[in-house]
């Protein structure tokens, strides 16, 4: 089960019910089908008012699953608003876009924002096409000029110079091979389904961060390490 922190300023309307007073409706992401909603909310389950949260449930107006919050409030419900609020979840379609490293050229944050967004619009197919662009753009980035015209399956297979990512990398060379049309092409026996983009644009992510992030975050933790130099 996943939490969220939401902000206040994502409460629509407040009830007062029992001298509670409970947020009416929420702004949010629905925890189910992650369409933007705005949740209409009630007590949940057993709630006192001299208790310092309460629960609400609501259901999204897209999917009509439940959707379950708690508001939390200095010392009980009856002192004012909640000063905080947060949202369960125990699955999710929608895919949150990593946070990019500064190092990270804009024009592969833009591919990768393409494909997750095509993901988050449930166009499957999209994602597959952005995606795999994605990927060669990472992959394109890493190696000399003169081989970036390469294809994708190509570009990895001289990219995979470390030892440990090596094997990784051949599989994910083999499958960009025989996937190269996945996508690209009408074919109503393969056409890409949510399971599928979803691995896509998940790989996506755990490259980019692997690719970029982890190095710049290992350069951080050494600088913060390093003795001072000698006066």
């Amino acid at each position: 089960m996943s939490v969220t922190d939401l902000s206040l300023s994502q409460v629509r309307n407040f009830d007062i019910v029992g001298g509670t007073k409970r947020p009416r409706a929420i702004a949010t992401r629905c925890g189910s089908c992650g369409d933007k909603v705005v949740v209409s909310v009630n007590l949940h389950g057993p709630n006192a008012t001299n208790l310092r949260l309460i629960s609400l449930v609501g259901a999204c107006p897209s999917c009509k699953e439940a959707n379950f919050f708690s508001a939390f409030y200095d010392s009980s419900p009856t002192d004012g608003v909640p000063n905080a609020l947060i949202q369960y979840a125990t699955e999710t379609k929608y895919f949150e876009e990593p946070v990019f490293p500064e190092d990270m050229p804009a024009a592969l944050q833009r591919a990768i924002k393409a494909a997750i967004a095509s993901f988050n619009e449930k166009n499957y197919t999209a994602t597959a096409v952005l995606g795999r662009r994605a990927l060669e753009g990472m992959f394109k980035y890493l190696v000399p000029e003169e081989d970036k015209s390469k294809p994708l399956h190509a570009l990895i297979e001289q990219v995979k110079t470390s030892p440990d990512f090596a094997a990784h990398l051949s599989k994910l060379s083999h499958v960009v091979r025989e996937g190269g049309n996945l996508g690209a092409h009408f074919d109503e026996a393969r056409e890409p389904n949510e399971e599928i983009a979803r691995q896509l644009v998940e790989l996506m992510s755990y490259l980019a961060a692997y690719l970029y992030t982890l190095p710049a975050k290992i350069e951080n933790l050494e600088q913060s390490i390093k003795p001072p130099e000698d006066l």
